[in-house]
């Protein structure tokens, strides 16, 4: 029950960069050897751009802006194209202040496995070894 209200607390864009957060601590333990790839860790990337889906549609009912009917689906497939798309339409010239954090929040588990990469044993050995 508590975690239900905490995830209330939250709402659709604070669950995005917890599970950014999460996502990032998890790529870059994977890929330094740290942990073991499991299922739910591969779940949990994929679900990001689905919280972006989700955060997407609960905006437009405050912004009344939803330009087709299935722009759920291609905001999911082409988030880093069509989310400047929406966020420009529906804020203007402010959406660059949260498009960056939205940028870096779902682009934080590929630059986490890249840093975990950099630590995991034998680098050195695989780079002369190319």
């Amino acid at each position: 029950m508590r975690w239900l209200a905490i995830s209330a607390l939250l709402g659709p864009l604070g669950r995005i960069f917890v599970l950014s957060l999460l996502a990032t601590l998890y790529m870059a333990g994977v890929h330094a050897g740290i942990l073991s790839e499991t299922v739910a860790g591969d779940i949990a990337i994929a679900i990001l751009p689905l919280l972006l889906v989700y955060w997407a549609y609960t905006d437009s009912q405050r912004t009344r802006y939803w330009p087709a009917y299935h722009y759920g689906l291609w905001l999911y497939a082409a988030w880093p194209v069509l989310l400047p798309h929406y966020l420009v339409h529906t804020r203007g010239l402010r959406a660059w202040r949260l498009l960056l954090p939205l940028y870096l929040a779902l682009m934080a588990p590929v630059v986490g496995g890249a840093i975990g990469d950099s630590f995991s044993p034998g680098v050195e050995r695989q780079i002369w070894l190319e």
